[in-house]
């Protein structure tokens, strides 16, 4: 990360962040690649309380659990809680919502169609700071995981001060259990799923690898496997496996499980269809797909036919999974979230935000902005369309407060309230009166966007302007990765702006009102921009917390312990009791473009002076 200020060692995070106040029916050619998983690792310790919940971002308060519906503390709940994850999966990838993928999820569209469709859900804009979001109920920016995704040598992790949301489930009596993607930390063992309350994991460790049939990554230190079974090397018996096969398998194995029928809280993280993208070749060669491809637009491109195809077999996994859940009785009393994790990128992958504007990384709408539904036959019967905003982070105070009643408390490390809100009556369609804040913000890449209500304020650095079309960020790209708008935007060099949208009703951010002198906006849009700039500011100087990125040094080390471990990734530190950082101080909380852009329009910065 060049010109980053240097690295200095911090006391551990969260102490500073309080101290800142604040399928069955699949494809009989290829079940054979199909493999169960061996049995994962027991779990951690019982995990600390934590305290108040919260319903706001910048400024936190105890309203989430009165406003939203949470009763009193009950006994064990017996509602099973299923997340679904996919990866990269942009505003146009999924079948019920897509322009050209409508054949590609017919499974997942009919849970859709019969659930709660949430048209404006929000995430990160990467994998890390996304899963970081949804297992803390934090912005990612709060908890120093907003600046770079964690790779398979990335020797930081989640701050291990932070109550994780399978731990919070386990003290609700659930059996939790992941099978998939991991992404928030590995480099020590008190990072990984099993210790931070998980009771079973079996999956990715890391962002980066080569296939989804090797599992393998490899980042200039050699060719090494990131596969795991709890903290064990699960690598040999997968090698040639397709991870989406593995992972369903694997799920399903979980609810086999005798104890399956306690309440259960299921996190399923596939890999696709993030890049590299691929399908079986027994796969290709079958009628479905011949059927799937036949289904895109005329000139479509091949890396769209496989996302295609890598997306339909998630679906098949996703309905296998459900069928188990029915044969087990466990699809009575349930609520199941699916969603992908953040946007899709235009690096060559196959996957599409349009109609929105912008990429994975970016801090527009196609970034951030991504499929999501509830589906719940039990506590959500009625089928909608729902434009309430919802934010990755907001999943743990909504469906514990909201889905489940609990009156739990989940504020994190000596009282710090959580960013995420109760958005359960929102998504109901009950209530939806209290404005919800979403923070996006990067200090180190100077970005961030604050959207609240009808509006949307965005201030971007495009670093990649130079790099080609394709890293062109702040244009509208098709699924074929062509600018269908032409985004207005300097021929070359660095391009900086500040953006506000009325984004209800520019949902394409196609319109910047801060074009126009300032003397011409609205009253409407004029207010909006100083409420923003004023959520922003706060937030900046109140909750922002110092990224904990930064790259490996001692490569032999990790090297060492990997090729110790049968050449598959694993645990290579000791202990996680500091971390380094790219402190805030280093910027004087004045100095980057980001915070200085939102000054004129802002009494924050002279209340911090």
């Amino acid at each position: 990360m060049g010109g980053q200020p240097p690295r200095q060692r911090l006391p551990l995070l969260l102490g500073l962040l309080a101290a800142l106040v604040g399928g069955a029916i699949v494809l009989s050619g290829i079940l054979t690649q199909r493999q169960a998983p061996v049995a994962a690792l027991a779990a951690d310790p019982a995990p600390s309380d934590g305290a108040e919940p919260a319903d706001g971002a910048s400024t936190p308060s105890d309203a989430s659990a009165a406003s939203d519906g949470a009763s009193a503390a009950s006994s064990t709940p017996s509602t099973h809680v299923y997340v679904v994850l996919i990866d990269d999966a942009g505003f146009n990838d999924v079948g019920y919502q897509s322009a050209d993928l409508g054949a590609a999820t017919p499974f997942v569209d009919s849970l859709a169609e019969s659930g709660v469709q949430l048209k404006r859900y929000y995430t990160h804009t990467s994998c890390t700071p996304s899963r970081s979001a949804l297992l803390s109920g934090m912005f990612a920016s709060s908890v120093g995981m907003q600046e770079k995704d964690v790779l398979s040598d990335s020797p930081f992790g989640l701050p291990l001060e932070l109550a994780l949301f399978p731990e919070r489930m386990r003290q609700l009596g659930y059996a939790t259990h992941l099978v998939g993607k991991w992404d928030v930390g590995h480099a020590v063992e008190a990072y990984w799923p099993t210790r931070r309350g998980f009771d079973t994991f079996f999956g990715l460790l890391t962002t980066g690898y080569d296939d989804y049939f090797n599992h393998t990554i490899n980042g200039g230190m050699g060719v090494f496997t990131s596969l795991s079974n709890g903290t064990a090397n699960a690598a040999a018996r997968y090698d040639g496996a397709y991870s989406t096969f593995a992972f369903g398998s694997a799920a399903r194995e979980v609810v086999a499980r005798p104890d399956a029928a306690e309440p259960m809280f299921l996190e399923l993280a596939f890999n696709a269809p993030h890049y590299t993208v691929s399908v079986p070749d027994a796969y290709r060669a079958t009628p479905e797909f011949a059927t799937l491809a036949a289904s895109l637009p005329d000139g479509h491109s091949h890396l769209r036919e496989t996302f295609a195809g890598a997306l339909r077999l998630v679906d098949h996994e996703v309905e296998a999974l459900v069928a188990a859940l029915k044969a087990k009785r466990m699809w009575d009393d349930y609520v199941f979230v699916f969603a992908s994790d953040n946007g899709a990128s235009c690096m060559g992958d196959g996957g599409s935000n349009y109609p929105l504007r912008g990429r994975k990384s970016t801090p527009f709408e196609g970034g951030l902005r991504v499929p999501a539904f509830v589906h719940s036959s039990k506590h959500a019967p009625d089928a909608r369309v729902s434009s309430a905003v919802v934010h990755v982070a907001d999943w743990l105070p909504t469906i514990v407060h909201g889905a489940l009643r609990q009156a739990a408390d989940l504020s994190q490390n000596g009282g710090v309230a959580l960013d995420g809100a109760n958005r359960w009556k929102a998504i109901l369609g009950e209530d939806d009166a209290a404005p919800h804040a979403v923070i996006e913000s990067s200090y180190v890449d100077e970005q961030f966007a604050v959207i609240r209500g009808d509006y949307k304020l965005v201030y971007y650095l495009n670093k990649y302007k130079d790099e080609g079309a394709c890293c062109d960020n702040v244009g509208w790209w098709d699924a074929d990765g062509t600018d269908v708008l032409n985004a207005s935007a300097p021929a070359s060099g660095v391009f900086r702006s500040l953006n506000l949208f009325k984004i209800l009703d520019d949902p394409r951010e196609t319109t910047n009102l801060l074009d126009v002198t300032r003397r011409r906006l609205s009253d409407e849009a004029a207010t909006a921009l100083d409420d923003l700039a004023e959520i922003y500011c706060s937030y900046y100087r109140s909750r922002m917390a110092p990224a904990l990125y930064y790259e490996a040094e001692d490569a032999d080390a990790i090297m060492g312990a990997w090729s110790d471990n049968g050449d598959v990734v694993t645990f290579w530190m000791d202990d996680a009791a500091t971390q380094d950082a790219y402190p805030l101080s280093a910027y004087g909380y004045r100095n980057d473009s980001s915070y200085r852009a939102i000054e004129p329009f802002s009494s924050c910065g002279k209340r911090y002076s």
